[in-house]
């Protein structure tokens, strides 16, 4: 069924979503019953709900389809399949039909004024601002995001993707350099001074021929990295520091076969590494690898991949690790709002066949009249980054 059934029953398959302009459009696969959309729910997922409706119901059913394949694989192998059981079911929407003629109407005109409204914004060459704050906190769990540090985008370029690290005793604030036009970023280095309220830019860290984003640093063997997503070139890319805040030498591209990760992390728990990404082709979908070494080591798919197919979860938006206890965010984006909010996700259980998070805080735009979008967050000792666009 090419919606939520719990929210939508009838038809046609996609086009409520954006005409309500709902954040997300959901699937279920499900076993018939008698009842209309009622049958046992098998698997249950969500895309984020595009602008147009031909385009929503695409990207939905190829969500869909990829499901059932892999649930007829199961099948076939003969696995036992967990049926989603739920104590309440009590549906209280009307039964979604084909639009009547005003209803068309209004779908109709909302994106012809899209169209106009996005020509209008070409033809005078504005686009999204999207820039990064940073500010001192003495608990992360409770800051306040209006008061996040300023650190301005130059001109026809954005900053985006904050990651922070110490190094030499000294804090850097690493981002996505991108230019808005050519649409190549770089990785650009920022210093926080001692007071922890002003900076400096620094320069290009790293640079390629393709697009680079998305900077993550982790420690392996007492030697400071950093992994970027380099969708461009299908790898993640990681580099080792070599003692200064802009060297930084490649050491390893990783590869996973058809998939192409977007936004990654990485980091170590019990014996194995992680690595948690989102794949280009199917942006909904999540995935977890392993190994016992980041660098030059064998990854090997989590038993459950893809451990998420919903765009409420699946793209990372950092990472976090506050003593023993490990905070994926997650990014979510909404109708037409890429970037649109976050939320904290505390892993409770990660092992080679299990993978359990809770959600324990969500964070919006609305600390500011003209923000739209906050999109990423990093943390390092008591200082805080984030993201933001508008």
């Amino acid at each position: 069924h090419h919606a939520d059934n719990y929210i939508n029953r009838g038809g046609p398959p996609g086009f409520w979503e954006v005409f309500y302009k709902s954040d997300f459009t959901g699937f279920v696969i499900q076993r018939l019953s008698e009842d209309l959309d009622n049958g046992e729910i098998i698997s249950k997922g969500y895309t984020t709900t595009q602008r147009f409706w031909k385009n929503n119901n695409l990207v939905s059913r190829n969500a869909a389809l990829r499901e059932a394949k892999r649930i007829i694989e199961k099948i076939l192998n003969g696995e036992e399949l967990i049926i989603q059981k739920r104590e309440f079911g009590i549906y209280s929407r009307r039964l979604y039909q084909t639009p009547l003629l005003n209803e068309i109407c209004i779908y109709a005109l909302s994106r012809i004024k899209f169209l106009i409204t996005k020509s209008l914004l070409l033809l005078i060459k504005k686009k999204p601002k999207w820039e990064t704050s940073f500010l001192l906190t003495n608990n992360w769990k409770k800051f306040e995001l209006r008061k996040g540090i300023r650190i301005p985008s130059c001109k026809k370029r954005f900053n985006a993707d904050p990651n922070i690290v110490k190094i030499n005793k000294k804090y850097f604030i690493y981002v996505e350099d991108c230019n808005y036009y050519s649409g190549k970023a770089e990785i650009k280095c920022y210093e926080i001074f001692k007071d922890k309220k002003s900076f400096k830019e620094i320069g290009c860290a790293i640079d390629e021929k393709y697009h680079i984003s998305f900077p993550f640093t982790f420690l392996f063997k007492n030697e400071l990295y950093m992994s970027v997503e380099s969708s461009a070139n299908k790898t993640i890319n990681i580099y080792r520091n070599m003692g200064s805040s802009l060297s930084w030498e490649i050491v390893s591209q990783l590869k996973f076969d058809y998939k192409i990760p977007i936004d990654p992390v990485m980091f170590k728990f019990n014996s194995n590494w992680w690595l948690i990404f989102a794949d280009e082709s199917s942006e909904n979908e999540m995935y977890i690898y392993f190994s016992k070494d980041p660098i030059f080591g064998e990854w090997k798919p989590h038993k459950n991949n893809p451990v998420y197919i919903s765009s409420k979860y699946s793209r990372n938006a950092g990472l976090i690790i506050d003593g023993a206890n490990y905070y994926r965010i997650a990014q979510q984006s909404g109708f037409n709002n890429y970037g649109k909010s976050m939320k904290i996700m505390q892993i409770k259980e990660i092992s080679e066949e299990y993978f359990l998070e809770e959600e324990v805080e969500y964070i919006s735009p609305d600390f500011h009249r003209k923000i739209k979008g906050v999109h990423s967050l990093t943390k390092c000792d008591e200082i805080i980054a984030f993201d933001y666009w508008y």
